[in-house]
């Protein structure tokens, strides 16, 4: 059985040791640092044998996997990682799921998810026991919920309750997600304006949602203080460890913005990021109207991702791999938005040539960036 878990560790790359700092923003301390309390709890039988009790301000969904992980597989790298490849998987689902609502092209449904999964920042992010996968696995599960909420006419109750999961799958994360929230409250408003049900069906929606925010925050931490607990105390520390990451100047906003279009994803793509960028341009320069639900949630948690990232500089460069999905969906929006302008045949050959030169370009500049770690690639 051992021979099995190490055979199929060795296949999904999950036993080797982070590459070097500088290729890849990932320290080997890393991973104990950030789900101590799941290691804890298996090893010597409490969470918090060493620290305050705290299930906000730290990655709780992460600490879930990692230990339901060790409890399967034991203390070894198979154990330790299998919750964060569990999460990029769902990740991967989330992003078909969402891509099938704003395009029916084949080439994009099958192309786009290639091109995440050959990304290596989203390959290390899959295997590294840190919460970056699992942000963007339940970043996109509220996206899809949203969609789903959203369908038809909907109702105040599905707005309420997706509110109070919103919040929950927040808090559960970890602290930098919070722009989750107020892009739901963007993507509501968009959808509903863009239906024609007026302004005040749009802020009634909207304060439901805020409602159901409140609401799921308020059980979370009520719950907590009947087991005797403050929280609120120990999202104090959390609010201290961000405070300094906070810019407001007019320069610390641009240098922050040019820090996020530095990302791994982009500085090893440029194709990825020019045709990103281009696809910006074309879809705001057509109507919201015709947008789909799907892609009117994708603009919404783009543009306050965005914002957020302007004002807190707290996404290092392996981070920022949350943006990849977003990027893919932007762009596969913007050929879905082509299809009126230009023939069926013209808009499948500027698909495929677009979508080869983003895989061709990624794979290319990944191999010259990572060939300086002749060890890590020998683990390959």
């Amino acid at each position: 059985q051992c021979v099995r878990y190490r055979r199929v560790a060795a296949l999904l790359v999950i036993d080797i040791d982070p590459p070097v700092r500088d290729l890849t923003d990932y320290l080997p301390k890393d991973e104990g640092f950030y789900v101590f309390p799941a290691y804890d709890l298996y090893e010597r039988g409490d969470a918090f044998v060493d620290h305050p009790f705290r299930i906000t301000g730290i990655p709780t969904i992460t600490n879930v996997g990692t230990y339901l992980g060790l409890v399967a597989f034991g203390d070894n790298y198979m154990g330790l990682r299998m919750g964060s490849v569990l999460f990029a998987l769902v990740a991967l689902l989330c992003f078909h799921a969402l891509l099938s609502r704003i395009t029916t092209d084949r080439i994009l449904l099958n192309v786009l998810p290639l091109i995440m999964v050959s990304d290596l920042s989203f390959g290390f992010a899959s295997i590294m026991v840190e919460p970056t996968i699992a942000r963007m696995t339940m970043m996109l599960i509220t996206m899809l919920w949203l969609s789903r909420t959203l369908e038809k006419e909907p109702s105040v109750r599905r707005v309420f309750l997706h509110g109070a999961g919103s919040a929950l799958l927040v808090l559960l994360t970890y602290p930098t997600n919070a722009f989750i929230l107020p892009a739901c409250w963007l993507a509501i408003a968009l959808i509903t304006l863009r239906t024609g049900s007026g302004v005040k069906r749009s802020i009634k929606l909207v304060s439901v949602h805020v409602i159901g925010v409140v609401a799921g925050i308020t059980l979370l931490l009520g719950l907590i203080w009947l087991q005797g607990y403050n929280e609120l105390a120990q999202s104090a520390v959390a609010k201290d460890n961000f405070q300094h990451r906070v810019s407001l100047s007019p320069l610390g906003l641009l240098l922050n913005l040019y820090n996020t279009v530095q990302a791994n994803i982009f500085r090893l793509d440029p194709a990825l990021l020019l045709i990103f960028l281009g696809s910006v341009f074309f879809l705001f320069r057509r109507s919201v109207r015709r947008w789909s639900p799907a892609l009117i949630i994708v603009a919404a948690f783009t543009i306050v991702l965005f914002a957020q990232t302007a004002f807190i500089n707290d996404y290092p460069t392996r981070k920022l791999v949350i943006l990849l999905p977003l990027a893919l969906l932007v762009i596969a929006g913007s050929f879905e938005h082509s299809s009126g302008a230009d023939p069926r045949s013209v808009r499948g050959r500027w698909i495929r040539w677009t979508l080869a030169l983003i895989l061709i370009t990624g794979v290319l500049g990944q191999i010259l960036f990572y060939q300086k770690n002749a060890s890590f690639l020998s683990a390959l």
